[in-house]
């Protein structure tokens, strides 16, 4: 296949990768998995949970009633609150806020509750059976509102707020003249004084107990058992993977019950003797006696058929991003196949600075300059003067007028020998790189301080547990800090060694090379000990670019006629993927280019070595 065939895979390739990347991205809206059961409610002999996007209506035995969408009763996906206080009267939250839904009319109507956002999170709601008091757990705002109202109709006032001592409160749990509250950053079970009297957890009762598995530290669901014993679900940081813990009636820990191995439990509901404990990831609703037996799985075969569908389809979803991210992977690899053989990569490199052949004539001119006692640069340039003068052989008189081709082509009179000739950066070759340059890093900034700002104080909140300051995330926040100044002073870096760049000159007067940077900076070397590759003229123990991936840096022509031409005895290394650095610094760098290159070596073999022993380890 020639190049141009290649070419056109690469182009097909790079369209099918652009696709899976873009539905990667769009992989939540392209294909939306649905959670299985959660929230559990009940009224009456009537169990209510979501499963499926859907309102579950069952009996007491589990036989499945009906199920109603949730989008035909107008409530969001993002659901986060369930209760009912009549058999048709269900009081949900979801993005719209604190809603009252009739479900034979299919109708919510959205409570005006002052001082509470309509804003998307999660919020879990508390009604009274007479539906005059409402509590509602803002999570995300560390408080809790209590509404109420003097009247049937009347609109909902608020009467109470407890704003302090609370770190992302969930659930509550009222009973004996205290409102308990699972106060989840703060790693306890808290009781708040119900009349308001004290604004602030009167009892503190911490999870930390030795049954439970290492980070299960969060509590965030509670419910009372016909025992007066408590059940607590505890989560890891991640709000995952809970724990069932069985509490006393003063919320000291007595046991855990183990579900499943894999169990990742959100939801609980005592019912009919038995505690329900939905699990919407491993789409079950298990059964736990009062003593912590667990007992066969809640519901009847149809709704058991759909759960392990809707299991299956959910790990699936859950599998795309890596089947996504490992076809992606597998085409970049057949893109740098087809990029290879399409020569994409030698465009990248730039042409090469001397034809096919130049160099065996250049070390013919070198040969016999050091045969004849002069330089090679002389012997080079000595071809301008008239043939009286000079009797070359033919071999060595072809060599030497392979330098004077360009400089006639052009109109332009060969250098003298020992005359200086130089070649200077173009103005603005960079320009456009640093444009780039700043966008990225303004772009990268501000997404690291928005990280910074928006996310750590919120999640963390400088509270580990009660009266307990997290010094951790402090530190983090600073070293945060640090790195975005680093980030800052590397692409202030790069920006200013690309605008350098313009500020280039190279000379040389056919026996030594000279480069000189902005501020007077001048390196020197004879030409035997300079090297020359595609993108860059390695002399001594400093890289000066040629080339910015295949872009140049110089008027190419004058350089290969006023350097290159005069330079028969430099180390032209003119393969693509020739880059010679190593072998420079080793021969010709000094002993800061060898200290740099040993350097280099010995990392490379510590990373490697470290490869080696890992895999060791696993395969072992």
């Amino acid at each position: 296949m020639s190049e141009v065939g290649y070419r056109a895979a690469l182009k097909a390739v790079i369209g099918v990768m652009a696709a899976l990347v873009l539905a990667f991205v769009l992989r939540g809206t392209l294909w939306p998995h649905q959670l299985g059961p959660r929230l559990p409610a009940a009224f009456d002999q009537h169990i209510w949970l979501v499963s499926q996007d859907a309102l579950q209506q069952f009996d007491a035995q589990g036989q499945r009633l009906q199920s109603l969408p949730l989008r035909e009763l107008g409530i969001g996906s993002t659901v986060s609150s369930l209760q009912f206080t009549a058999p048709d009267v269900a009081f949900v939250h979801d993005a719209q806020g604190v809603r009252r839904c009739l479900i034979s009319q299919k109708t919510c109507t959205t409570l005006a509750l002052p001082g509470l956002q309509a804003t998307p999170g999660f919020r879990w709601v508390r009604v009274a059976a007479d539906e005059g008091e409402i509590v509602v757990s803002d999570t995300a705002a560390h408080r809790i509102l209590v509404y109420r109202r003097p009247a049937a109709g009347a609109p909902y006032a608020l009467a109470r707020t407890y704003d302090q001592g609370l770190r992302f409160p969930n659930q509550t749990l009222p009973g004996e003249g205290r409102l308990w509250v699972a106060n989840t950053n703060r790693h306890e079970v808290a009781a708040l004084d119900a009349t308001g009297a004290s604004p602030t957890p009167v009892v503190h009762r911490a999870v930390d107990f030795s049954g439970l598995r290492p980070g299960r530290r969060y509590p965030f669901a509670m419910q009372r058992d016909g025992d007066q014993g408590r059940w607590v679900l505890v989560a890891d940081p991640a709000m995952r993977n809970a724990d069932l813990l069985r509490m006393d009636g003063e919320f000291k820990p007595r046991q855990v019950v183990a579900l499943s191995p894999d169990q990742d439990p959100n939801g609980l509901l005592w019912t009919g003797g038995r505690l329900l404990v939905t699990d919407a990831t491993q789409f079950q609703v298990h059964q736990v006696t009062a003593d912590g037996k667990v007992l066969q799985p809640f519901g009847d075969a149809v709704f058991q058929a759909e759960l392990q569908a809707g299991r299956s389809a959910y790990v699936w979803g859950q599998r795309l991003p890596s089947l996504l991210m490992g076809a992606i992977a597998a085409l970049m690899l057949l893109a740098v196949f087809l990029g290879w053989k399409a020569g994409e990569f030698k465009r990248l490199t730039g042409t090469r600075w001397r034809a096919p052949g130049d160099e065996k004539g250049d070390r013919k001119v070198a040969a016999k300059g050091k045969a004849t006692g002069e330089s090679a640069g002389d012997a080079s340039g000595r071809a301008g003067q008239p043939q009286a003068e000079v009797q070359p052989t033919a071999p060595v008189a072809k060599t030497r007028l392979r330098a004077q081709v360009a400089p006639r082509a052009a109109g332009l009179r060969a250098p003298q020998p020992g005359s200086v000739t130089k070649v200077r950066a173009l103005p603005g070759a960079t320009a456009t790189r640093r444009r780039w340059l700043v966008g990225l890093g303004v772009l990268f900034v501000g997404l690291l301080v928005a990280l910074m700002v928006g996310f750590w104080p919120g999640y963390f909140q400088g509270d580990c547990g009660p009266d307990l300051p997290c010094n951790l995330p402090r530190i983090v926040r600073w070293l945060a800090g640090i790195t975005t100044v680093f980030i800052v002073i590397v692409y202030a870096t790069a920006w200013n060694m690309l605008r350098r760049c313009e500020s280039l000159r190279i000379a040389t007067d056919g026996r030594r090379v000279a480069v000189q940077w902005a501020g007077g900076k001048v390196a020197k070397a004879p030409a035997e000990q300079v090297t020359c590759t595609r993108q860059h003229l390695l002399i001594g123990a400093h890289t000066v670019p040629l080339r910015i991936n295949g872009s140049p840096l110089f008027d190419e022509a004058a350089f290969r006629r006023d350097i290159l031409g005069r330079l028969p005895q430099l180390n032209v290394l003119d393969g693509p993927f020739d880059f010679g650095w190593l072998r420079h610094m080793l021969r010709h760098g000094g002993w800061k280019g060898r200290v740099t290159a040993v350097v280099v070596i010995a990392l490379v073999l510590l990373a490697l070595g470290r490869l080696v022993a890992v895999a060791w380890r696993h395969l072992g």
